[in-house]
């Protein structure tokens, strides 16, 4: 197991990821912390995101460690309709995900969520509150890299999901109403540009199953970036997400996202929040906010810095 060391003890060393190389090793895999002797290649295979950095939310799953993932939070939406006065609901949410290993490059993952929307009279009236879930599964797989220098993890995740809510891990939240199920097939490329910041890029087909006619087909894609990286503070993630539907509605949504997160050997507590800036058809737009605590707590990863 990786283990934190004191300034003097690591002084002759050098950082690699969360680990540090030893004066006659070179890390070869910065992103796993994977330390060999020099002129030796790296003998595992690309670990994306883990022990270093709390994985960006909710972008599809690059990470190839064990580890369990807990949220808690609040969320609200404002519904704009242009010739109607505005629509406003928030709650409560909670996530969980297990993530475990089955083959030496496939994991597998389950996730369940909750959530309790405060009354909105004019989404349900008499409703004095709305209660939602979904539950998923999903699998990742790290590709061959056509390029050293940029790894790539397909993943693919199924959901169900019921309510008007902050619940689904896939939907868009102004969506969540109308959707029963969702498919989403995604690639995440992992890279360094000029060894200096990290950068996270994903492409997701979102395919929901609706509450009426027809389906609804989605497409994202998003960027995620640990901007003080260089200056040896890996805890702080910048995120931006761009979503559009490819079917017959006119469905848009951008996202800005910020999280930061404490480190203790394979434990991360962190926060995390979002905005979202979304346009629903020509005469509705929808404006969203959500704020959660986060914990992560991983398990089975050797240490290969000794």
């Amino acid at each position: 197991m990786l283990m934190s060391c004191s300034q003097w003890a690591c002084a002759a060393r050098t950082r690699c990821g969360a680990s540090y190389c030893e004066t006659d090793e070179t890390c070869c895999n910065d992103s796993c912390g994977i330390c060999t002797p020099k002129g030796v290649g790296c003998i595992l295979p690309y670990c994306s995101e883990g022990p270093g950095e709390m994985c960006a939310s909710p972008h599809p799953a690059a990470n190839l460690y064990n580890h369990v993932d807990v949220r808690a939070g609040l969320a609200h939406q404002k519904l704009r309709p242009e010739a109607a006065p505005d629509i406003s609901y928030g709650g409560r949410f909670a996530h969980a995900e297990l993530q475990q290993k089955l083959l030496s490059d496939v994991m597998l993952r389950g996730r369940l969520s909750v959530s309790r929307s405060d009354s909105a009279p004019a989404l349900d009236p008499g409703d004095p509150g709305r209660t939602a879930w979904s539950a998923g599964t999903g699998a990742s797989v790290a590709l061959p890299a056509p390029w050293s220098f940029m790894p790539s993890v397909a993943s693919l995740d199924v959901e169900a999901n019921e309510g008007r809510g902050f619940a689904s891990q896939l939907t868009p939240t102004v969506l969540g109403d109308r959707g029963i199920g969702a498919v989403a097939p995604a690639l995440t490329w992992w890279f360094v540009p000029f060894g200096k910041l990290p950068l996270t890029v994903h492409t997701r087909y979102v395919h929901t199953q609706v509450n009426g006619p027809g389906d609804m087909g989605l497409l994202e894609s998003g960027v995620s970036a640990v901007p003080l990286h260089a200056l040896d503070f890996p805890y702080l993630r910048l995120g931006y997400r761009y979503g559009h539907e490819l079917t017959r509605g006119s469905f848009r949504e951008h996202e800005v996202g910020v999280s930061a997160w404490w480190q203790w050997n394979f434990l991360h507590v962190g926060a995390e929040g979002a905005a979202r800036f979304s346009q629903l058809s020509p005469s509705l737009s929808a404006r969203g906010l959500s704020a959660a605590l986060r914990l992560e707590i991983y398990w089975d990863i050797l240490d290969h810095s000794t």
